[in-house]
């Protein structure tokens, strides 16, 4: 790794490493070499599958009943609210908290989930990025 130059990126979801190398020729043709890493800050990455129960990253607020609260999840078409039973969150250590969910379908952008509730404008069907949705 002769002459090699690393940035190193700092970003709120990801950790990036580059490394460019000097350029190498074949024939009259350069090639410019880099190498791109890049590592979540998630512990596990898992595939996600249909049937799969996640956790959908939420805001939550006081619900009409000491037993439910009331969630906002930012999908892709826009925020989805409803009232879920406060057994379907959890906060994890961060302080983030999370509604449980079942992955229906993967593309490649985004995961469409059910989420047990009472929802606004939905029957508890949304696509969410695939950030939001993490493998229980």
């Amino acid at each position: 790794m002769d002459h090699a130059s690393y940035a190193i990126l700092e970003d709120e979801n990801f950790g990036n490493l580059t490394l460019s190398y000097p350029p190498a020729t074949y024939g009259e043709i350069e090639l410019q070499r880099t190498l791109y890493l890049v590592e979540t800050k998630r512990e596990h990455t898992m595939p996600l599958t249909a049937g799969q129960q996640v956790w959908i990253r939420c805001k939550v607020q006081p619900g009409p009943f000491s037993e439910e609260r009331l969630v906002t999840i930012a999908s892709r078409d826009g925020a989805v609210s409803g009232f879920v039973n406060s057994d379907e969150l959890k906060t994890g250590a961060d302080g983030e908290s999370s509604v449980r969910g079942i992955v229906r379908s993967v593309e490649k952008e985004f995961v469409a989930v059910w989420i047990k509730g009472s929802f606004f404008t939905t029957n508890g069907l949304t696509n969410v990025s695939r950030e939001l949705a993490m493998a229980a």
